[in-house]
C-alpha cells in the first residue's frame, strides 16, 4: 500500500491529472479523525484513506510535512482488534512518524 501511495504521489502510476485527483479526494477524506490525523496539528495535510470492515481497522495515507521537509507514506492495517484502541494506536504510530522526521531533520 505504502508503495502504491509512493507511486501515486510521484504521478508514476496513472498519467499526472489522475494522480493529482486521487490525491484530491484523499485530501478531502472526512472519515478517520482519530487515526492518521487524529494526534497530528491540524493544519498539517494528510491525504488517506479508511478502511473498516470484518474486524479490521485501517488507514493508509500520505503526511505532508511542514516547513518542506517533504512527505511521509504511512500505512497502519490492523485485524481483530478493538476499534477503538486501534484507531488510538494509529493515531499514536502517525504522531511518532511526524515528530521523528521534523525532529530528524532539524538535526542535521
Amino acid at each position: 500500500m505504502a508503495g502504491l501511495l509512493e507511486k501515486i504521489f510521484k504521478k508514476e502510476i496513472l498519467d499526472p491529472a489522475g494522480c493529482d485527483h486521487i490525491l484530491k479526494v484523499m485530501l478531502g477524506c472526512q472519515t478517520g479523525a482519530r487515526r492518521i490525523r487524529g494526534l497530528l496539528p491540524a493544519d498539517i495535510p494528510v491525504a488517506h484513506k479508511t478502511g473498516t470492515i470484518g474486524g479490521t481497522t485501517n488507514d493508509c495515507g500520505i503526511v505532508y510535512l511542514p516547513d518542506d521537509l517533504g512527505h511521509v507514506a504511512l500505512c497502519v492495517l490492523s485485524k481483530n482488534t478493538n476499534p477503538d484502541r486501534t484507531e488510538d494506536t494509529i493515531a499514536l504510530i502517525a504522531k511518532t512518524v511526524f515528530d521523528y522526521f521534523c525532529f530528524a531533520e532539524k538535526t542535521h
